[in-house]
């Protein structure tokens, strides 16, 4: 009986719960029953399906929660809820961190060139541009469709329209602009879906683009040595940015990646000399090398918080767990920089040519150093010791070898506590005869063209310690002795991508330490050796 009592009870409290927890997730903080919060965002109880399609088409599995909140500002395609016009930026839905979609909006961009339909826009029933005269249509696709070839008029504002001979322009050929002088901006049309390599590149005058609304991708050198250019703006279907597809943009200063952009290629920003701020949305899951190297006014890259493979702090950009130092911004103008003590590689380019930092702290958690990381940075202070100039710590300020005081050096005698010997750390010492690496040496690296033009060095022992050797004896025409204290396991590869990945290596035989300096003296093709784990 009591048992029987106790059930009822329970059943009658679980309902009077249920109905209260309906009742307080449909009614804002006023006691509206809209569902949503004062603040633009809802909290519902989870009624939807546990799956949803991701921006790129792909079922997400959401997070295990029994609420959605809706606090997400993500300007995806499949959140609009309505279009931008020539007057309005667009507004998209809130949605929660596992993807589900609310109801509640906000508006994010700007108000958008007209979309044209049977030449007139579409919102505000402007007549669209005439075609700019002197563009050169070529027919694709059995004729259905144009692609512009070229130009041969004189305007310099370029208008390339939607349709031609009533068939849609859908492309732009590569080289089509190329090395205009005259042009000062270009609008393309809605109809265009790529824009092809070095379409637009040294347009030295162009100072201003919109691209269409279903443009996807940035061909290489797209708009690479257009000095002049200001501003772009770019669709939410852009889904790629080439290599070095505004690479010397030097009047470009700021860049918003759109959502949707889902690959930036290598040195897609190099060299934008004005460039002071990048953000970068959630979207973007590939970051190539050198992506903003040498961007001296770099200030700020921030990256979504809810990106998957990478993130920022203090506006430099790391991978998602900070574990790589992927490139500091900059142009900050603080002279002192600790690398923080989650980081264990510092990565391609990561301070090249920065002109501000002066103390510069490597932790004792860093294992690698990539390719260039300090290149060129100029005003460094290093710790010496035996004519050799370090960077470091305070528990370890031999870290890394990066110079030699002197270039007229003849012995050096490596710290044991040096884990890496920079790229180019003898350069031109054209008198060192004798490298001294104790047998105790905590060396890992030898950087690329480390011993460059040593021309006098004869010899020398890899520790066993060492991994990868990154073409370090460059024109090292004296030598004729590389010994190694631990032969096995031993590839080489022509390809840095393979060698920093330690793979697609061929093996090689390291015994023979005469062999070594015959077979793998870098004169005129780069080595790169690396040991393999056993």
């Amino acid at each position: 009986m009591k048992r029987t009592f106790f059930s009822i009870l329970a059943c009658a409290l679980s309902c009077c719960m249920l109905m209260l927890m309906f009742a307080a997730c449909s009614k804002d903080n006023n006691g509206n029953n809209n569902g949503n919060n004062n603040d633009g965002t809802t909290n519902e109880i989870e009624t939807t399906s546990s799956s949803d399609n991701n921006d790129n088409g792909n079922v997400v599995v959401p997070p295990a929660h029994t609420t959605h909140e809706y606090n997400k500002q993500k300007p995806y395609a499949n959140r609009i809820a309505v279009q931008a016009t020539c007057t309005t930026p667009a507004t998209y839905y809130y949605s929660c961190s596992c993807g589900e979609v609310g109801t509640q909006t906000f508006e994010w961009g700007d108000a958008v060139s007209c979309k044209f339909e049977n030449g007139a826009c579409k919102w505000c029933g402007k007549a669209e541009p005439a075609e700019t005269e002197g563009l050169i249509f070529s027919p694709i696709k059995n004729g259905e469709e144009y692609t512009v070839t070229g130009y041969e008029g004189t305007a310099t504002e370029v208008y390339i329209p939607s349709t031609h001979n009533s068939k849609p322009v859908t492309s732009i050929s590569s080289y089509g602009f190329r090395k205009n002088k005259a042009i000062t901006s270009v609008i393309v049309g809605d109809n265009v879906t790529h824009i092809y390599n070095d379409i637009f590149s040294e347009c030295t005058s162009l100072k201003t683009v919109v691209l269409g609304r279903s443009v996807t991708n940035l061909g290489e050198f797209a708009f690479a040595w257009c000095e002049a250019l200001e501003s772009v703006e770019m669709p939410d279907t852009l889904t790629s940015i080439a290599n070095s597809a505004f690479w010397m943009c030097s009047n470009l200063k700021s860049v918003k990646i759109p959502y949707g952009v889902t690959n930036i290629e290598e040195s897609a920003f190099g060299r934008c000399d004005s460039l002071t701020t990048v953000l970068i949305p959630d979207s973007v899951t590939t970051i190539g090398k050198k992506a903003f190297s040498w961007c001296l006014k770099l200030e700020n890259i921030e990256v979504d918080e809810d990106n998957p493979n990478y993130s920022s702090l203090d506006g430099n950009l790391y991978n998602r767990d900070k574990t790589t130092l992927i490139q500091y911004a900059m142009g900050k103008t603080n002279s002192d920089f600790a690398i923080p003590s989650s980081v264990t590689t510092i990565g391609y380019y990561s301070f090249a040519y920065c002109e501000n930092i002066v103390n510069l702290e490597i932790p004792n958690s860093v294992t690698n150093v990539e390719f260039y990381a300090f290149g060129e940075v100029s005003g460094l202070k290093y710790n010496t010791k035996d004519g050799l100039c370090y960077l470091g710590n305070s528990d370890n300020p031999y870290l890394y070898l990066a110079d030699t005081e002197t270039a007229t050096i003849t012995t050096a005698t490596i710290d044991d506590n040096c884990r890496f010997i920079g790229d180019f750390a003898f350069n031109f010492c054209m008198y060192l005869t004798e490298v001294n690496i104790g047998s105790n040496s905590k060396l890992t690296r030898i950087g690329h063209n480390a011993f460059f033009y040593c021309g006098a060095f004869e010899s020398i022992t890899i520790p066993t310690g060492v991994t990868k050797l990154d073409a370090p004896f460059y024109a090292c025409t004296s030598l004729k002795n590389i010994t190694f204290a631990n032969t096995e396991n031993w590839y080489i590869t022509d390809v840095i991508d393979d060698f920093e990945s330690k793979t697609g290596g061929t093996a090689v035989n390291v015994a023979d330490s005469a062999a070594n300096a015959t077979n793998f003296l870098e004169t005129y093709v780069y080595h790169y050796w690396y040991k393999s784990n056993p």
